[in-house]
């Protein structure tokens, strides 16, 4: 069959005997929590760069807690997931003296909840999660990747695994 591309679309297809129906299925999938667990409550734990966490939000006004140390000058992400519930998840993000991002909530209809920031000193940063109300409960993902080292110097000291 040789294609005429002058002829309107339909008229290209060969005509059936009966109307074609397109069916779609969309199969229900239950969320898996991935990386490490978080600790039991009070949720107050210490996190690396790039770890995923598995956590939830077990009761209406629950806060969890994630630490890390980061240096002057490095880029990070920390997102979070929802997997399961219906919570609306919140992030915020303080440094060792002050609260400098946040609350970021629901973004992604309502699923996740994203801040990107570059650390302005060295020290322990904290992460708070709740949900955006509090009064709702849901299971989550906290991730926190570093997307830049800071000083050439830190970059360097990274790549050969040594600490400055």
């Amino acid at each position: 069959m040789v294609l005429n591309h002058n002829k309107p679309f339909n008229t290209l297809l060969p005509r059936l005997p009966f109307p074609l129906l397109l069916i779609a299925f969309s199969f229900p999938t239950r969320a898996v929590a991935q990386g490490t667990p978080c600790s039991p409550e009070p949720t107050d734990i210490a996190i690396s760069y790039s770890s995923i966490v598995g956590c939830a939000i077990d009761v209406a006004g629950d806060t969890d807690i994630f630490r890390f140390d980061g240096m002057s000058g490095e880029s990070i992400t920390m997102l979070v997931l929802r997997s399961g519930g219906g919570g609306v998840p919140c992030i915020e993000l303080y440094s060792p003296v002050a609260r400098v991002a946040g609350p970021a909530c629901g973004g992604f209809g309502g699923t996740s909840a994203r801040i990107d920031y570059t650390l302005t000193s060295t020290g322990t940063y904290t992460i708070r999660v709740r949900e955006s109300g509090d009064d709702d409960i849901y299971q989550y993902n906290l991730s926190a990747p570093r997307n830049y080292f800071g000083s050439p110097e830190r970059r360097r000291a990274f790549k050969l695994n040594v600490v400055v």
